[in-house]
């Protein structure tokens, strides 16, 4: 089994850079920062199909990670992807069981940094949803430097 070493990893073990002082700001990228936002809540009469613009995230920014709460299953066969578009149409979570995902933790499947500024979307479909569910979502971004 063969072991790979990161840049950093490398420039500890070699002195470059100790544990106790800070990476160099050339090994780091951006600010982690996360958005929280309520989609829906209360009494809404939800279709297939239906859409909740979460965020608007900034050209550079990475989206790292989502994070979806729901106050209840979505009903059989519903599907809820998180998508946007930032002049190419971007998958950041593929369509996932929102019936059986109550509170999920997704890695976003495209972290490279935002051509433009981005609207993040969540999209319920493949079965119209329960009514009344309420969904609150938690980006974890990275801004760039600054």
């Amino acid at each position: 089994m063969t072991a790979f070493n990161s840049n950093v990893y490398t420039a500890q073990t070699d002195g470059v850079t100790s544990i106790d002082t800070s990476i160099k700001s050339q090994d780091l990228f951006g600010k982690a920062r996360w958005v929280f936002a309520t989609g829906i809540s209360g009494t809404n009469v939800i279709a297939q199909n239906d859409t909740i613009n979460i965020a608007k995230l900034p050209v550079g920014a990475r989206l790292l990670a989502v994070v979806v709460d729901q106050s209840a299953a979505a009903g059989a066969s519903v599907t809820l992807a998180i998508t946007g578009n930032d002049g190419s149409a971007r998958t950041f979570v593929t369509a996932y069981d929102a019936n059986a995902g109550i509170n999920v933790i997704k890695p976003s499947e495209y972290t490279a940094a935002l051509a433009a500024e981005t609207t993040i979307v969540a999209t319920l479909a493949a079965a119209n949803p329960t009514d009344d569910v309420s969904y609150e979502f938690a980006l974890l971004i990275s801004l760039p430097n600054g």
